[in-house]
């Protein structure tokens, strides 16, 4: 099974779960906008390694990333949490975090 991480983008485009492929590909394409202001070969260059070096900072943001939500997102033993819940409640089928569903 892929590693996943799941990333909140944001506004309107909310919450997604990435593969590091999916992860390093979206930064990747983000980037390659920057190709509408290039004009010339020294700047085509450059661009080169700004690509090279988005891939090689999504795939090390996804290793922490995806290390940090392996090691947070657990739950603790002798604690209880809400595994569904009533409107407004936090809960793990909403898809809240575990410390964010625990009942207090």
């Amino acid at each position: 099974m892929a590693k996943t991480i799941n990333v909140d983008r944001g506004s309107f485009l909310g919450k997604k779960d990435f593969t590091l492929e999916e992860y390093v590909s979206e930064w990747v394409a983000w980037s390659l906008q920057i190709t509408s202001i290039i004009s010339d070969s020294d700047d085509a260059l450059k661009f080169y390694d700004l690509k090279s070096w988005v891939k090689e900072l999504a795939e090390k943001s996804f290793e922490k990333i995806y290390q940090e939500q392996q090691t947070v997102n657990k739950p603790e033993n002798n604690k209880q949490y809400r595994l569904i819940g009533k409107a407004g409640e936090k809960s793990i089928a909403k898809g809240n975090t575990w410390a964010e569903s625990e009942v207090k």
